[in-house]
């Protein structure tokens, strides 16, 4: 480490160039502008230490938003999950009314083709009736 104290031939070239009287002024001079300039650094440093804690809490702000966010869209993923299960049941009583709805048609067209089949049946019926009525009379039932 160096030491404070000029050697010998410094000192005498200093007094010999006559800067050894105004290094006292030298001195105060040098020592006013490196207080000037911490002075300065340290209000530069205050300036942006400000600015970190604005940037700080810009970014805690973000991250609240981010967290509310994050809230919302779990929230809305429940929603979504639920409304997914109501769409799952309204699909299977969907499909139930269908089944249903195909089995009606089916009994209804079996009753259309009674309905077509129903005059002829009736003639058939009314012949037989007839045909037998008059087989009947002929036996003598009416001889008592």
């Amino acid at each position: 480490m160096q030491s404070l104290t000029p050697d010998s031939s410094l000192m005498e070239s200093l007094m010999a160039s006559g800067l050894m009287d105004q290094l006292p002024e030298l001195a105060k001079k040098a020592k006013a502008e490196t207080e000037q300039s911490l002075c300065s650094i340290e209000t530069d440093i205050k300036a942006v230490d400000a600015e970190l804690c604005e940037a700080c809490r810009a970014v805690e702000n973000k991250c609240i938003e981010i967290g509310a966010l994050t809230d919302q869209a779990e929230m809305l993923m429940r929603e979504l999950d639920e409304l997914r299960h109501v769409e799952d049941d309204i699909r299977e009583k969907r499909r139930k009314v269908e089944d249903r709805l195909e089995l009606a048609k089916s009994r209804m067209a079996h009753c259309d083709r009674i309905a077509e089949e129903a005059p002829l049946l009736h003639e058939v019926a009314v012949s037989k009736l007839d045909t037998t009525s008059s087989s009947s009379r002929g036996v003598g039932c009416d001889s008592v």
